[in-house]
């Protein structure tokens, strides 16, 4: 998992590429609720479970920035972003897994 201040790359739709530190980084797993942006019937790339159209059909990866350069012009708009992990240490990893395999087993 990403640590807060590790840079991420946006690539803006007109094209100008911006970096701006990571304020907050979260995995939602499958049936978690997702911001109504990200949703894909409010025109995002999340697809939602059907039956209940606030909550994740798949994991999804969701990321906040603190702006330093003034971006109101380009709020509402989507953006590619890119966020470059450095490895894990095999026990950082070990432990992600378990962690998520607990959370997985107390929601059913």
């Amino acid at each position: 998992m990403p640590a807060s201040g590790t840079s991420v790359a946006l690539r803006l739709p007109d094209g100008t590429e911006v970096t701006e530190p990571l304020a907050r980084f979260r995995v939602l797993d499958r049936g978690a609720e997702v911001p109504q942006a990200l949703l894909a019937p409010n025109g995002g790339s999340v697809p939602a479970i059907p039956a209940e159209p606030t909550r994740a059909l798949a994991p999804v990866l969701v990321g906040w920035i603190t702006p330093t350069a003034d971006l109101s012009p380009q709020l509402g708009m989507r953006v590619a972003a890119r966020i470059d992990l450095p490895p894990a240490p095999l026990f950082a990893q070990a432990l992600f897994h378990l962690q998520r395999l607990f959370l997985r087993v107390t929601r059913v």
